[in-house]
């Protein structure tokens, strides 16, 4: 309550308001504080601090003003008290601030017009419900978005027109293929409608999570023109025959059309320029190079059988695409490079993409033959021709057909039969060139970028602490709020008198200022016993005035004025004494044992709750407080589609070889290790699965299913193949450079072999090719075959084609008599299968799987048929249908680093480097690369039985039902188990503290609570303690007694206290003896003895004397001379300022004073007669002042001895 003190919590709460201020200035301004990319990046310093911080600050400033607000409680009745004219008993001594109820503490302040407990509590009510649980919810963590201005950098364009012919080659077709059938993403910056000019921040620094980049650029789209055909038939065949179509603008073309199967359709997509590799183009002297951008689309059905088959239902249309820019600002996810097409501004209208910019006859070229036009080195994928009958086979359209029928197909959200719809054949043909073209201008667009282009924003997400504003702004308010209420308290108290000298924070300092007020005492020495309402009604009316002291002893509390008694003092002692016996102890209410039961049941209830609702978490996955995912288990039932019986004898339908190379499960894979594309349904990188199938609806798209279920896979194990004839296993490499064709030949020996005493092996495919000039390399991979000159039996065909060669070799031509350095693996491969526990999501994609025990016998599952499904899966995986393109012999040697099949090339997406293949480079170690070729072998082999599912048919039909789980995501909330436990393990203390306390509680002897001055007061105001007390620094300091009996004559007490019934002035002046009378006693002598004993007795009074500067040595030799029989106890007498006769007749009474007198404690040991002073001083004075008489066992003067004696 002092200045410095009150002045600082004014200064703290605006500085409190002021550094919430700046934080929430400071968060708008960034977004957030401690900004980190994630969640996991913000220091754990700062979680620690938003978390706890603001509510430990609130605390600490709630427990400031805790003490201040129980300091002015507490001095208000003092404050009352130190008024010139006083204040009344309610108004003061009898005020209860300090035990009242928070809210209830401004209301009665007002009432009484308190003002600083109206201030203390008025601020109170806002610290306690208002500030304190705000503060704790100004700061959250969650994500903020920032902008930021940057210099960008923007692609220069498209390469030289004359360089793209060679850039538009397969990989564009491998890479929409992808998109098309195995949901690869889009190159960056393209989208299925356009692609855009990339751009990027000159500056590479992520700055955080969901970036995006927003600039202005360049966006390329193309669209077709289309119209129908008209055609007339030239020449009718059985099923078909020869088609004359016209553009209607002078292109005239006859394509041959029939030969296929009832029931299919037949789709072509006839592009204009003609190629060797191709059945049909639209180039002829009647469709001159004017028409070279145009294309034919056709769509017709075969119907009928036999010589009643015809071609017929036919639609054609001719189309032609164009090619347009557009400037435009948008804005790209800076992770994928996608663009969020819902930010795309148009800055200009289109224009036309001339040939000057664009290669649109490469292009066209492209997406007509499958192939580049023109013949470079490439990598191995890039070179072949794409061929998507792996994807239609089974799609009732007739063969052969062209890869813009795959695409079209692939696109179309319908069935084969809706192409024969011009408005279907005009759309999928439109998708597809889109989507190609998009893919296209990605690979044609320049790396190099014209730097400061121009200033492009940066929009990123940011984790951080956030302040939120209504809340700081409401807690700020209360915070000025406060601060505006504690000056007025500092004022309120600066204007409020005290006549305080020190703090009243004791029951002992009361003493010190009531303990000479003779009338403050008198007036409650006979309320001890009051309650608390009868109390109130004595003295509310009564006014009290606290005096300040002329001495240091401190100021003294006066009594002004009082209400009159009802009755005299005679009658009063005896209604005290009568009501004596029937008071009413109270207990307070917290204290009661209603009330303790009641707590205690509910903190084990509270217990029990928690309890109950974290087991019903565990038991329900969820419950209540933290909101979080949560997967959850339900059994259910689920069907087998498939069963371990194979329904061939070879992996791939002979459908499929018998028309095309087969490269399905390559594509596959190179999409998924290239393009990070997920892999179909059913299959991981290692094994494929039987599928099952959920019997119930699937009503939730974050479902999981978890099955036990069979998988199969293809393994490989690999070894170094030597040279040496000493090794039971070698392999012979022959070559020879004397002729114009360098002569290889290798063979691969097994001694002492299964099948005989050796067994020869040869690479199922390997060419002999000349050697360029200078160093050199070339690549082995295929499968083995029995070799010609080795005996024909089953058993050396399985032996030979279930392994794969793989080799690697360097040559320079500038050595030529050295010998190529080679090196070769050799793979021992066999199929597997097993029981998997199998996750897999709504799409059956795979999330997790878990080999059950060992791997089962094929030959058991798959019968006879499985060595031969194992040979055949060999020579897929093993790439038998490896071929070339473009004139280009992809199994020559080759002095570049381009890989030339599909192992090396998918070595090169894992492990990043060409070394394996450069001709510049030393050889591999070849058994370093035995884990990774292993790998490979294993994700080819899953992705060709995933490729063909329906391999596994069960022939019976059975679907067996399957015991499944299907794991839900759901969001649930939840109960933070550590909190949890923190939390019972707190309430189950408090229980525990409860139940000790409850149970161990004494009765308490109070009519009331000591909750005021005024009810402290009674309750000391007729003790011994009062008059004994001097302050901590007077303890000694002289006491008084009443005596009324034989220390009335100074004689005796003398000779008891100093050994001296005469001694010295200097005691003699320490001590006074004045005359008193007290009501309500009667003093009779003690049988058979000369002394006098005083009980309490109504109606009767003694006179006796009041004796003043007793010692406590003093006292301790009165004690022990009384003995036993007497107890010292506070007594009432009221000074006689006139002494009448023996009778009491004459007595004048003046003021009452508290003091001691030694009651007997027998009153049967008494007389009737009362005792006579006169008679004991006139016939007993004399023995009793003898010396020695009183202190004949001890030595008086030794307070030791007389202490011990006591």
């Amino acid at each position: 309550m002092r200045a410095p003190v009150l002045c600082a919590v004014i200064v703290i709460s605006l500085g409190l308001a002021g550094v919430i201020e700046y934080l929430a200035q400071k968060s708008q301004r960034q977004g957030g504080l401690a900004l980190s990319p994630s969640e996991e990046d913000i220091p754990q310093t700062v979680n620690i601090a938003y978390l706890y911080m603001p509510t430990t600050v609130a605390v600490l400033y709630s427990l400031l003003w805790t003490w201040i607000d129980l300091d002015v409680r507490r001095m208000q009745p003092w404050f009352e008290l130190s008024r010139a004219t006083g204040a009344r008993g309610d108004q003061s001594l009898l005020l209860n601030y300090p035990f009242e109820f928070l809210a209830f503490v401004p209301i009665t302040a007002w009432k009484q017009r308190h003002w600083p407990v109206f201030n203390a509590g008025l601020v109170m009510m806002l610290v306690f419900w208002a500030i304190t649980p705000l503060q704790g919810a100004i700061f959250g963590r969650q994500a903020v978005v920032s902008t930021r201005s940057v210099d960008m950098s923007i692609s220069s364009g498209f390469m030289p027109v004359e360089e793209q012919a060679a850039a538009l080659d397969a990989s564009i077709l491998n890479a929409a293929y992808g998109i098309t059938w195995y949901e690869q993403e889009f190159p960056e910056f393209t989208t299925t409608e356009y692609a855009l000019l990339p751009f990027s921040p000159t500056e590479t620094d992520t700055l955080g999570v969901n970036e995006t980049w927003t600039f202005n650029t360049t966006r390329f789209k193309t669209d077709l023109e289309c119209w129908s055909a008209t055609y007339i038939e030239n020449i009718a065949t059985v099923g078909g025959g020869q088609y004359e179509f016209n553009n209607g603008q002078g292109c005239l073309q006859n394509i041959s059309i029939g030969g296929g199967t009832a029931d299919l359709y037949n789709l072509q997509y006839i592009g204009w320029k003609g190629d060797a590799h191709l059945d049909w183009a639209l180039h002829s002297e009647h469709c001159g190079t004017e028409f070279s951008h145009q294309f034919l689309a056709i769509a017709g059905q075969e119907t009928g059988s036999g010589t009643e088959k015809e071609f017929g239902n036919l639609t054609a249309m001719f189309c032609e695409p164009s090619y347009m820019q557009q400037e435009v600002s948008i804005a790209v996810d800076a992770a994928t490079g996608q663009p969020l097409n819902e930010t795309l501004v148009e800055l200009a209208s289109w224009k036309q993409l001339d040939d000057t910019t664009f290669n649109r006859s490469a292009f066209e070229f492209l997406l007509h033959a499958g192939f580049s036009s023109v013949v470079v080195a490439r990598d191995y994928p890039d070179n072949l021709i794409l061929d998507q009958f792996a994807k239609l086979y089974d799609t009732n359209i007739s063969w052969p057909t062209t890869n813009m029928v795959g695409f079209a197909i692939g696109l179309h959200n319908g069935s084969i039969a809706d192409f024969v719809n011009t408005t279907v054949i005009r759309q999928s043909y439109a998708a597809a060139h889109k989507l190609i073209f998009s893919s296209a201008v990605s690979q044609l667009v320049l790396q190099t970028s014209d730097t400061g282009a121009g200033d492009g924003l940066v929009k990123y997400t940011m984790y951080g602490i956030v302040v939120s504003r209504p809340i700081s702004i409401a807690v700020e308010s209360l915070l000025y709020v406060v601060a505006l209420l504690a000056a007025i308290l500092f004022y309120t108290i600066v204007r409020s008198v005290s006549r305080l000298t020190s703090d009243p924070d004791s029951v002992a300092s009361l003493f010190g200022m009531v303990q000479k007020e003779q009338l403050i005492l008198s007036r409650f020495s006979d309320k001890d016993n009051l309650s608390e309402d009868a109390l109130q009604a004595s003295v509310s009316k009564d006014r009290y005035h606290l005096e300040r002291s002329n001495t240091t002893a401190g100021p003294t509390l006066q009594l002004l004025s009082s209400e009159p008694e009802a009755v005299d003092s005679d009658d009063r002692a005896a209604t005290m004494t009568a009501s004596s016996s029937k008071t009413r102890y109270i207990r307070p209410k917290e204290l009661r044992p209603a009330v303790g039961i009641l707590f205690i049941l509910i903190l084990a209830a509270a217990v029990g709750v928690l309890a109950y609702l974290k087991s019903q978490e565990i038991s329900m996955h969820g419950a209540i407080f933290d909101e979080s995912l949560i997967t959850l288990s339900t059994p259910m039932s689920v069907t087998s589609l498939m069963s371990p019986i194979i329904s061939r004898d070879a992996v791939v339908p002979s459908g499929v070889l018998g028309n095309s190379p087969y490269f399905d499960h390559f594509y596959m894979v190179q999409t998924n290790m290239s393009a990070d594309t997920r892999l179909p349904p059913w299959i991981d990188t290692q094994f494929a699965y039987l599928p099952f199938a959920d019997l119930t609806a699937k009503d939730n798209k974050s479902s999981q299913y978890n099955a036990l279920t069979r998988g199969f896979g293809f393994e490989a194990t690999c070894s170094l193949l030597p040279q040496s004839n000493a090794s039971r296993s070698h392999v012979e490499y022959q070559f020879d450079v004397s002729t114009d064709l360098g002569n290889q030949a290798i063979k691969v020996f097994h001694e002492d072999t299964l099948h005989g005493n050796s067994t020869t092996c040869e690479p199922y495919s390997f060419v002999y090719y000349s050697v360029p000039e200078g160093k050199s390399a070339q690549e082995i991979y295929t499968p083995l075959q029995r070799a010609a000159d080795e005996t024909d039996t089953e058993e050396v065909a399985a032996f030979c084609e279930s392994r794969i060669l793989l080799g690697w070799m360097r040559y320079d031509s500038a050595k030529p008599h050295m010998a190529p350095n080679t090196t070769f693996l050799e793979c021992t491969t066999q199929m597997v299968s097993a029981q998997f526990n199998l996750t897999v999501d709504e799409d059956g994609r795979i999330l997790r799987s878990e080999k059950i025990g060992e791997y089962n016998d094929v030959t058991e599952l798959l019968g006879s048929n499985a060595t031969s499904i194992l040979m055949s899966a060999n020579l897929r995986i093993g790439d038998v249908d490896r071929q070339s393109s473009g004139g280009l012999d992809l199994l020559a040697w080759h002095n570049n680093s381009l890989t030339t099949d599909w192992m090396n090339y998918y070595l090169k997406l894992s492990h990043g480097t060409r070394d394996y293949v450069d001709p510049s480079k030393d050889l591999p170690d070849a058994t370093s690369l035995i884990p990774a070729v292993e790998n490979i072998y294993q994700r080819i082999g899953a992705a060709l039985l995933g490729a063909n599912r329906d391999l596994f048919v069960d022939s019976a039909n059975r679907t067996p039902a399957l015991s499944a789980t299907i794991l839900t995501q759901e969001t649930r909330i939840f109960m933070d188990t550590t909190a949890v436990i923190i939390s019972i393990t707190i309430l189950g203390i408090y229980l525990l503290a409860g139940i000790v306390f409850y149970a161990r509680q004494r009765k308490i002897l109070l009519p009331r609570m000591p909750t005021t001055i005024g009810s402290t007061v009674a309750f000391v105001a007729a003790s011994r303690a009062v008059r004994l007390y001097r302050g901590p620094e007077k303890k000694g300091d002289p006491e008084e007694t009443y005596s009324f009996g034989k220390y009335m004559e100074p004689q005796v007490f003398y000779l008891v206290c100093y050994n001296n019934k005469d001694p010295s002035e200097e005691f003699k002046k320490q001590h006074t003896f004045q005359p008193a009378i007290l009501h309500g006693y009667c003093r009779r002598r003690v049988r058979s003895a000369d002394y006098p004993g005083m009980t309490e007795e109504a109606g009767h009074s003694v006179r006796g004397a009041v004796v003043t500067g007793l010692t406590k040595d003093n006292l301790d030799k009165l004690d022990y001379f009384e003995g036993s029989s007497y107890d010292r106890r506070v007594v009432r007498p009221k000074l006689l300022t006139q002494v009448g006769n023996d009778k009491g007749e004459g007595n004048v009474e003046g003021e009452q004073v508290i003091t001691e007198s030694y009651i007997f404690l027998d009153q049967k040991s008494l007389e009737d007669k009362e005792w006579d002073f006169q008679e004991f001083r006139r016939d007993k004075l004399k023995q009793w002042t003898r010396a020695g008489y009183v202190f004949e066992d001890c030595d008086p003067d030794d307070v030791a001895t007389v202490s011990a004696g006591v």
